[in-house]
């Protein structure tokens, strides 16, 4: 093989080893589970695109993030935020069916799945 085809496969090869992507037990009885996958934490609420938003929002606040970019549309939304010390906090809420709401969050350029799982876990308190 060449120079130019042998590091384009180990670049590969290396991201289909490290990148992958973990099922997270949501709860105890094991029934609700969620998906880190290439840095990014997704879970699954019950409820509509405009409730999940509003319940982001205050889950925003309840962890000192400070939101600087909204948009809400009937099946979906995104909320920006930073933390203080100016990592992007990246919030999609999409609707998956009229039951249903997907909520993916992107935290800082990696991800972190603790900090992911913990807004998470507020978004699903305000939703209660």
């Amino acid at each position: 093989m060449t120079k130019h085809t042998v590091l384009p496969s180990l670049l590969l090869l290396a991201l289909g080893l490290f990148a992958g992507c973990r099922t997270i037990p949501y709860d105890t009885a094991g029934q609700n589970y969620a998906v880190f996958q290439f840095g990014e934490f997704k879970g699954l609420v019950n409820t509509r695109a405009p409730a999940a938003t509003q319940a982001v929002q205050k889950a925003v606040q309840q962890l000192d993030l400070f939101q600087t970019y909204i948009v809400v549309n009937k099946f979906e939304g995104q909320v920006l935020a930073r933390t203080r010390n100016d990592q992007k906090v990246r919030i999609n809420i999409e609707e998956t069916n009229s039951l249903q709401t997907t909520i993916r969050i992107r935290w800082g350029e990696g991800g972190d799945v603790s900090k992911s799982r913990k807004l998470f876990d507020a978004i699903e308190a305000n939703l209660k």
